[in-house]
């Protein structure tokens, strides 16, 4: 089977090429990537060569195991200024923007946000969560949005700010809206 482009509602859906090889080094060194997908850790521009010669051409030789890659950020973009407006001025950082641009921040907040430092929060979010859940057990129900779901991934979010006094203002504008004044 020869590869053939899909396209449709502004994106554009066609096969990895050997130019690409470059584009997927760099996409592979994201964590995420490696934690979710099946990608050889640490992965090297030779792995990327490997990919395209020996699972995406024979993939689509066969027609077994057909790979597909996004193309032209021009038509499939993160930036959502037009698509979506979420009452701010800037754009939503790493979420809304591109590479280049988008890879340089990442770069700057991937550190806060690795494995190892989501791990570390593991066991306070755990027993926040058993702490909400121990509120509203004996109930037998719960109003989950109030008492679950919105101050569980809050709260998660403030211990990644750190200082107390931080956390408290965060939460404070969180809850009402409205920031808290000195």
């Amino acid at each position: 089977m020869q590869p053939f482009e899909l396209r449709g509602g502004g994106v554009l859906l066609a096969a990895p090429t050997s130019a690409d090889v470059d584009a997927i080094t760099e996409h592979c060194q994201d964590e995420d990537s490696q934690r979710w997908t099946t990608i050889p850790v640490p992965d090297e521009r030779g792995h990327a060569e490997q990919f395209s010669s020996q699972v995406v051409d024979p993939g689509w030789e066969s027609g077994r195991h057909l790979t597909w890659a996004l193309r032209h950020p021009e038509i499939f973009s993160s930036e959502m200024s037009m698509q979506m407006a979420l009452g701010t001025e800037r754009p939503m950082i790493p979420q809304q923007i591109d590479p280049p641009a988008q890879t340089r921040y990442r770069r700057l907040l991937d550190p806060h946000f690795s494995r190892r430092r989501m791990e570390d929060l593991v066991p306070d979010i755990r027993r926040h969560a058993s702490a909400l859940i121990d509120k509203f057990v004996d109930r037998g129900e719960c109003e989950f949005d109030r008492e679950f779901a919105v101050p569980l991934p809050c709260t998660a979010f403030l211990s990644l700010c750190g200082e107390r006094r931080t956390q408290e203002r965060i939460a404070h504008t969180l809850k009402t809206g409205k920031p808290l004044r000195n």
